[in-house]
Parts: C-alpha cells; sequence; structure tokens
C-alpha cells in the first residue's frame, strides 16, 4: 500500500472518533429578526420597505434542546423593549446586546427550562418563598438610557 492511502486511512479513523466523542450543543445560535428584510441591504431598499421592516416587530429567536424529546426546540421570542424605537439604529444597538448577553448566559450553562427566573445571575439564592430579582446589566440600561436621551433631544428640536 501507498504511504498516502495508510495516511488517509489513518485521518479518516480519527475524524469518525471525533466525532462520535463530539457532545452537541444545547443549543443554537440567537438570531435576530429584523421584519423579514436583510438589513445589510437597508441602504439598497426604499423607505417604504424601511418603513414596513420598521413597522413590524424586531426580536432575538433561538432553539434549546427539548429535555423530553432531545431535539431543539424554538424558545418565545424576546423583544426587549426595543421596538419602541423608531429607526434601525437605535433597535440594533438594543437587539445586539440582549443578543450578546443571551449567548453569554447560554454559554454558561442557562436552562431556560429548568431556570425560567434566571437565577443563574444572581451571586447568591434566594431565601425561601422570596422572588428572584433580574438585574439589567449595567451596559444594557446605559445604552437604553443613552437612546432615550438622544429620542427626547431630537424630539425637543423638532417640536419647536
Amino acid at each position: 500500500m501507498s504511504s498516502i492511502l495508510l495516511l488517509l486511512q489513518r485521518v479518516h479513523q480519527n475524524v469518525h472518533q471525533t466525532v462520535h466523542t463530539l457532545t452537541p450543543k444545547k443549543y443554537s445560535e440567537p438570531r435576530i429578526y429584523t421584519g423579514g428584510v436583510d438589513i445589510t441591504l437597508w441602504n439598497q431598499l426604499s423607505k417604504e420597505e424601511q418603513n414596513t421592516a420598521l413597522s413590524k416587530d424586531w426580536y432575538i429567536y433561538y432553539k434549546f434542546i427539548d429535555g423530553t424529546t432531545g431535539k431543539l426546540k424554538r424558545m418565545p421570542n424576546i423583544k426587549g423593549g426595543a421596538n419602541r424605537f423608531k429607526t434601525k439604529k437605535e433597535r440594533l444597538i438594543i437587539f445586539n446586546q440582549l443578543r450578546d448577553s443571551l449567548e453569554y448566559l447560554l454559554e454558561k450553562g442557562l436552562n431556560p427550562y429548568t431556570d425560567p427566573d434566571l437565577t443563574l445571575l444572581e451571586d447568591d439564592k434566594p431565601a425561601n418563598n422570596s422572588t428572584p430579582v433580574i438585574v439589567v446589566p449595567e451596559p444594557v440600561a446605559e445604552v437604553v438610557t443613552i437612546i432615550e436621551r438622544e429620542v427626547n433631544a431630537s424630539e425637543e428640536l423638532f417640536c419647536q
């Protein structure tokens, strides 16, 4: 046998061992739905198409493995209040932050079936009979405050 054939057989054997030893991801990558349009082509869209996309709800969607079936199941959409903003730029700032935060939590082991109250975020476990406190990460709160300030300032300029 040629040395190339032996090498290919060894690689083939290693590939099959690697595939079977990898653990499957428990979730799909969170994605942003932007009203049915490709936002990378936003500037090529007409104003009417842009307004139609902005009039629709945008949201983050992802799938997580269902413990009973072992298959990925679509989780509820996450809107995060970002649809109140009326420009693409404002919405993307919020949705990108939300998507990155969700992906971080999923990587840390968040299971939406067993941790629906986000107790994973808490340093100390809550005492019995107390409701969990959900803390908004500072960067998200800061971005929302900045956007609201800019929107209010622009409204004041146009209302004069």
